[in-house]
């Protein structure tokens, strides 16, 4: 696996700093040339572990807040679509 960043601008114009693994998977084989069984392969997967965006403290200096827990289930779906997507290419 290996670890990336990304930028990414949420629906409400908020940049967002997305750390993630990105695992490309393996293809399915079914006989190795000696003979032996192969194996089923494996999906490539995306593992997000923050997303840092920076936003004002109580004192008015920029502060980074990984906001990844608190973002909505169809925002982090679209994030990590998005990432796969960008492997993809």
């Amino acid at each position: 696996m290996s670890k990336y960043t990304h930028d990414y601008e949420l629906d409400n114009g908020q940049w967002v700093e997305v750390e993630y693994e990105y695992d490309p998977g393996e293809p399915m084989i079914h006989t190795y040339p000696n003979g032996d069984p192969g194996h089923p392969g494996s999906a490539p997967s995306v593992n997000i572990y923050a997303a840092y965006a920076e936003v004002k403290d109580k004192n008015g200096l920029l502060v980074s807040v990984n906001i990844w827990p608190y973002l909505c289930l169809d925002d982090q779906a679209d994030i990590e679509e998005k990432l796969y997507n960008q492997h993809e290419e």
